[in-house]
Formats: structure tokens, sequence, C-alpha cells
């Protein structure tokens, strides 16, 4: 990966369903081989790659197309493959790491594989936020709170090893890896969870996670708020697109 102020450079994947968050671990399978060569470069090399929705799961890729941003969203996760096994089913499984959201500017380089310059793309307002949303203890902010024990519940639920899921709880260190696990565990719509990515307001993405989640004692967002959620943005964006 190659630093230039705020601009890097690194190899990009489309993928359908998956969307990759910053300070979260995700279980991806890949089965293209263009995709999979990515992984084993940057694995041998410690590089990064982007990790970026595709807009059409069922639109045909071509991975050395210069055209291949009109299919993919423009704003992604940067990150690292940091364990991969390679199974006789044809598909192999990667753990990503994600590090920083960012914008996916423009298309520099085609061979062996598509690298683009991209764009650090942090949360917004994000000191005035923090001191907004408080510490996530007993007395402070209710939303964060209830979020907070809804991934507890999940994680005791789902982490079946108790030291997998003490270091899971450990490994929560402040108000974005909570979010950010909840988006990544907690969410099965794709669509949804690029919107949560493309929100850099912190305080918007509670609100919404709120409203997704309207119980501690649920495994998945709530399907109505989910698709009310889904029209409001595509109206937004229609009008956004219109003015």
């Amino acid at each position: 990966m190659k630093k230039n102020s705020r601009s890097i450079r690194a190899p990009v994947i489309t993928l359908p369903d998956t969307v990759l968050f910053p300070w979260t671990l995700t279980h991806i399978e890949i089965s293209d081989q263009a995709h999979l060569k990515i992984i084993k470069d940057a694995l041998k090399n410690g590089s990064n790659i982007v990790i970026t929705l595709r807009k059409d799961p069922f639109a045909p890729r071509n991975p050395f197309s210069s055209h291949i941003n009109k299919k993919m969203n423009q704003i992604g996760t940067i990150g690292r493959p940091i364990v991969i096994d390679e199974s006789d089913h044809g598909y192999t499984k990667v753990i990503f790491k994600g590090q920083e959201r960012v914008i996916i500017k423009e298309l520099i380089q085609n061979l062996p594989y598509p690298i683009y310059e991209l764009e650090l793309c942090p949360d917004s307002n994000l000191e005035k936020n923090e001191k907004k949303i408080m510490a996530l203890s007993p007395g402070g902010n209710a939303h964060i709170e209830r979020l907070a024990n809804l991934l507890h519940n999940w994680g005791e639920r789902n982490i079946q090893d108790s030291l997998d899921r003490d270091n899971f709880f450990s490994s929560l260190e402040n108000i974005n890896h909570l979010i950010n696990n909840i988006s990544t565990h907690l969410i099965d719509d794709s669509e949804i969870k690029q919107i949560l990515l493309e929100t850099l307001d912190i305080s918007e993405r509670i609100q919404i996670l709120s409203l997704l989640f309207p119980s501690e004692m649920v495994d998945r967002e709530d399907p109505m708020a989910s698709q009310a959620l889904k029209e409001y943005e595509s109206i937004e964006s229609k009008m956004i697109k219109s003015q």
C-alpha cells in the first residue's frame, strides 16, 4: 500500500452481499481466482486490500475492466487478510481485518489486477460526537447501553468458546468498535450494511441501529424498519441526483 498524504493505493475486490467494516473481523468465502490471487499476494507482501459491495450482485464481473467502478459502491473498507483456509469444495475461506473506511477514486493500474487511488474517509465530527455519546456505562447514553447489551447477548448465544468470547468482548475498546461489530454480526441485509458504512456521523449510525433493533434479545434487524430505511435512502438519493 502506497501512501501520499491522505491518498493511498490498493487493489479493490468487489463482492456480492459482503460489507467490511473498520475495526472488525469478517469471514469471507472466495471462489474467484482473480480475487484469490490478490489475497494471496497481500498475505505474502503484508499489504492491504479494499473490500467493497457490488451494486448488482447478478452483474457479470470483468476484473480487468476499467469500467468496473460502475458496478461497485464507491465507499468501501481497506483491510488485510490475516487467515486463509483453502477447501476442497472450490472456495477459500478468508478472515479479513478491517482498518479504515475509504472512498474509491480512480483506477490507476489494470495489471496484474485493478489498483485504485483511494482517499481515507473518517467519521465526521468524531470528537464532538464522542463527547455527546459519553461512555459505555449504566446511567450513560441509553441507546448505547441498549446496543451494548444487544451485542453482549448475541455473543453469549453465538460464540461458544468462553475464551474466544472473552477475547471478543475485550476487543471492544470504544463506541466505534461496538457499532461496527453490531453492523457486521447482527445485520443480514447487505444494503443496510452499506448504508451504515456510508453514514459518517456515528450518532446517526447509533440512531439507525436503535430503530433496527427495538429489543436487546433479537439476533437480526427488524424487517419493517429495514425496508423503511431503504425506501427513505432511495428517495433521498433520487432527490440529490435531481438537484
